[in-house]
């Protein structure tokens, strides 16, 4: 019997090897059950070479690319044309350079080590001395973003509320418009510039300085100053622990200045000093009487106040900088090296500050963000106000009235007024990178904890990377939160 062969018989083997592979290719370009994997998968985090002692340069734009928002704040502005000459070119090359560090694959050669040589040029133009000496990257991340936010747009301080629009119909007017120097804000503060919306760095804060006397009652214009960075101090501790919480506590809490001048108890002594010789006197004296004894000099009066520094305004990125060297009493620095603990999200309510106005019998209504005061002398407000909207926040904070008298005592808290709407997620943070000093006071090594990179639209990733210079390796989030942190970078929730 003769056996006729069917074509294709001896084929089977491998048509069917062939289907598998391209079945497992498939998988890996489309991905499994979420088309989006393949995104996830295809997105590697770039090295960056050490240029010659240059990983303080190589850490901050690490921690940089694991801020989106910040990078969408960068593109943003580059499409927006906001920055010029020099710090164009620098923002340019730093957004191309946080791209390939993101993902290596957008680098023109595809390697998974990219050169910053670029970026280092750009910051030695805009006078950046770096010599190839060992540098901080704490002092690199403020120069940064100084240059970023430099030609930023900016608006007066001055801002009329709406209880000054009933002034406006007698205010002075030039071609028919009313001049700004006749608007004026009823916030009892002193406002620094702003930004105009949508061109602030992500990384820029408020801190407001509070200062009253421990005697009247009497509160200083609040003032307030801009940050990109908190500096705080580790505090000693008998146990050798300590924590960012407890680091921030005493960054906010109350001091005692002696010897300042108190306007308000210079005035009460005056009018006290001048009351018995106005009852002495049983005739009204003349007015020619009246200029020839020219008054005397109001008193000086110096008490005791208290002053805290509390966060007016929080930032989208918040950059924490833990100060580890200290100067011994012979002048020489030496590093600490205590482990500070920190969490992987961060709330930052307890430190936001008390915003409000005065009415005319010298009541301050405010709007309840943190700080908390005495019980003695803070109750709910029912009323409403002009430019209550003003103050209100976006999730509703209660309102109340404060009475200048009398004065709470240093560090009280109310711990009714720690209350908070269910839900409340405006003042929290994530962690998004940790930056490790390895060595002395004065060289060492920066090493980057980070979250691997997803797309700008997707939720935070859960997977953490450890970066120094060109070495890329995977880790866990207890070995992130169990570093001697030197540089904490959260986002806003």
């Amino acid at each position: 019997m003769i056996s006729i062969p069917v074509p294709g018989h001896n084929l089977l083997p491998i048509i069917g090897l062939g289907a598998a592979v391209s079945a497992a290719i498939s998988y890996i370009v489309w991905g499994g059950k979420d088309g989006r994997s393949s995104e996830l998968k295809s997105r590697k985090v770039a090295g960056l070479e050490n240029l010659g002692n240059t990983c303080y340069l190589n850490t901050i734009l690490q921690s940089l690319a694991a801020c989106p928002k910040f990078i969408l704040w960068l593109q943003r502005a580059l499409q927006n044309n906001q920055f010029k000459d020099k710090r164009e070119d620098l923002a340019y090359k730093l957004s191309k350079t946080l791209q390939v560090v993101n993902d290596f694959s957008c680098s023109p050669i595809g390697s998974r080590s990219f050169s910053p040589h670029d970026i280092l040029y750009a910051l030695n133009n805009c006078n950046w001395t770096d010599g190839r000496e060992q540098q901080d990257c704490h002092e690199l991340f403020q120069f940064l973003v100084t240059e970023l936010q430099a030609d930023s747009e900016t608006l007066s301080s001055s801002v009329a509320l709406l209880s000054e629009a009933a002034k406006l119909d007698h205010s002075p007017k030039k071609n028919g418009f009313l001049e700004q120097a006749s608007l004026r804000s009823s916030i009892d503060a002193h406002l620094p510039s702003i930004c105009s919306r949508g061109s602030e760095l992500p990384f820029r804060g408020l801190i407001a300085n509070h200062l009253s006397c421990s005697m009247c009652g009497h509160k200083n214009h609040v003032s307030y100053s801009q940050f990109d960075c908190l500096s705080l101090n580790i505090p000693y501790s008998s146990f050798g622990l300590s924590s960012l919480h407890q680091m921030l506590k005493t960054f906010t809490q109350v001091e005692l200045v002696e010897e300042v001048e108190c306007s308000e108890c210079s005035k009460m002594i005056a009018a006290e000093v001048a009351s018995p010789t106005k009852r002495s006197h049983c005739r009204t004296k003349s007015k020619a009487e009246s200029l020839e004894q020219p008054s005397s000099p109001q008193p000086i009066c110096r008490r005791t106040f208290q002053k805290q520094m509390t966060l007016a305004k929080l930032p989208q990125c918040l950059c924490i900088h833990v100060q580890r060297v200290v100067w011994t009493p012979s002048g020489a620095p030496m590093r600490r090296e205590e482990h500070i603990m920190f969490p992987e999200r961060l709330d930052m309510s307890d430190f936001h500050h008390i915003t409000g106005v005065r009415t005319a019998d010298n009541t301050l209504i405010s709007q309840v963000i943190g700080i908390k005061g005495s019980s003695n002398f803070m109750r709910e407000s029912k009323s409403t106000f002009i430019g209550e909207s003003f103050l209100k926040s976006p999730k509703g904070f209660p309102v109340i009235t404060q009475s200048v008298n009398p004065v709470p005592s240093v560090g009280t808290r109310n711990s009714s007024c720690n209350t908070r709407p269910s839900g409340h997620s405006t003042f929290q943070y994530q962690l998004m990178s940790a930056v490790v000093h390895m060595g002395g006071a004065t060289c060492g090594h920066f090493l980057t904890y980070r979250r691997a990179p997803v797309s700008l639209d997707d939720p935070v990733s859960r997977k953490w990377l450890c970066i120094s210079d060109e070495r890329v390796t995977n880790a866990t989030l207890t070995e992130v939160l169990a570093q001697k942190a030197y540089m904490l970078y959260y986002q806003r929730i």
